[in-house]
C-alpha cells in the first residue's frame, strides 16, 4: 500500500513539472526566464524518473528479502509463518517464491490443501522458465492432478523445457527421477518415458 502511494506521488510530481513545462514556454516573458524555468522543469521530472528506478529497485530488493525469510522458516518446516512472507513474494513476481507457494498449496503446508490454486501459481513460476515449477506441471498434466485435464503432450513438454534448459535444477530432477523409477516408483517411470518422445 505504501509502496503504491509512493508511486502516485512520483506521478503526480511527474504531471506537475510537464504542466509547469507548457507553462513556462507559452508564458510571454525573456527568452532567459523561460530557458531558465525550462531547465528546472527538467531537472524536476529527472529527479522523478529517478525515484521511480529506485522505488522498483527496492520493490524487486523487498520481493527477495520476503523470499530469504519464508524459505527460511518453510526449511524449518514453520508453514504457517513462511506463508504469508512467501504469498507477498509471489504477488510481487519472484519467480522461486511463485514455486514455493505452489508447494504450500500442493502439499498443504500453512495453508490447506489446494490443487488448483498450486497449479495457478506453479504456472506462474513455470512462465518465468523455472524447471521445479514446469517439473510439478508436468506431474499434473501427465495424472490431471487438481482437476486438470490429462494431456500427455504438455506434460512432456514442460518436463523436457524442465530438465533440459540447463539449470542444477533440472539435472537434479532427472536424477531424482531415475532413482524413483529405480525404485519402481510408477509416476517417475512414466516421466522418465515422456522425456524418451
Amino acid at each position: 500500500m505504501g509502496q503504491k502511494i509512493f508511486l502516485d506521488s512520483i506521478y503526480q510530481s511527474m504531471q506537475d513539472s510537464a504542466r509547469e513545462v507548457r507553462l513556462s514556454l507559452g508564458r510571454p516573458s525573456s527568452r532567459a526566464t523561460r530557458e531558465e524555468a525550462f531547465i528546472q522543469t527538467m531537472k524536476r521530472i529527472i529527479l522523478s524518473l529517478l525515484m521511480v528506478v529506485v522505488a522498483l529497485g527496492a520493490m524487486a530488493q523487498s520481493a527477495d528479502k520476503l523470499y530469504e525469510e519464508g524459505k527460511k522458516l518453510y526449511d524449518e518446516k514453520k508453514y504457517e509463518q513462511a506463508f504469508p512472507l512467501l504469498k507477498k513474494a509471489a504477488e510481487k513476481g519472484h519467480k522461486k517464491a511463485q514455486y514455493r507457494l505452489g508447494r504450500c498449496y500442493d502439499k498443504g503446508h500453512g495453508v490447506e490443501e489446494d490443487n488448483k490454486t498450486a497449479f495457478i501459481w506453479y504456472e506462474k513460476a513455470a512462465k518465468q522458465d523455472h524447471a521445479k515449477s514446469q517439473y510439478q506441471l508436468a506431474r499434473y498434466y501427465l495424472k490431471g492432478k487438481g482437476g486438470i485435464a490429462v494431456d500427455k503432450e504438455k506434460a512432456a513438454k514442460l518436463l523436457k523445457k524442465a530438465v533440459k534448459g540447463g539449470s542444477k535444477s533440472g539435472k537434479e530432477i532427472e536424477e531424482e527421477l531415475k532413482a524413483d523409477a529405480a525404485k519402481g516408483d510408477e509416476e517417475a517411470i512414466q516421466l522418465l518415458e515422456l522425456l524418451k518422445h
